[in-house]
């Protein structure tokens, strides 16, 4: 995917490896999720809405990576664990909802919480890092 190249600035002479970079991306927006809302404030800039911005970041990337040829990896429990995060943003979307799409509402409502106690859940049965994910979202990071 040309797309792909130029998000990561790979040009065309380089070596590229599609799945790594979307699995990069996907871990990204997974380990920002279960950040608390001082570290997720400094990834993304400060105009956005970041309770949308970091569930659009994780629907973005999810479909991708699980098409993917990421996904023949994965165990019956990583998958489980993805659906039951996704179950758990989406339960939150909709009419009647926007309330839990401002920043008071990530910094203190149940609904967040369990939101980050997936997405670690999930990191963990990934054996991804807990750390916070780089404010730089190239895949030179996967290197560090």
């Amino acid at each position: 995917m040309n797309w792909l190249k130029r998000l990561f600035g790979r040009g065309n002479d380089e070596e590229y490896d599609e799945t790594a970079a979307i699995a990069r991306r996907f871990e990204w927006s997974v380990r920002a999720l279960f950040q608390p809302v001082h570290v997720q404030e400094n990834l993304f800039p400060d105009f956005v809405c970041l309770a949308e911005a970091l569930a659009l970041e994780f629907e973005g990337w999810r479909n991708p990576f699980l098409e993917s040829d990421a996904r023949k990896t994965l165990t019956t429990r990583q998958l489980g664990l993805i659906k039951e995060l996704d179950v758990q943003l989406e339960s939150m979307s909709g009419e009647g909802n926007e309330a839990l799409w401002t920043d008071e509402a990530l910094a203190f409502a149940p609904e967040w919480a369990k939101v980050r106690e997936r997405a670690l859940a999930l990191a963990a049965e990934m054996n991804w890092n807990s750390a916070p994910p780089p404010i730089d979202r190239g895949d030179k990071w996967a290197q560090i």
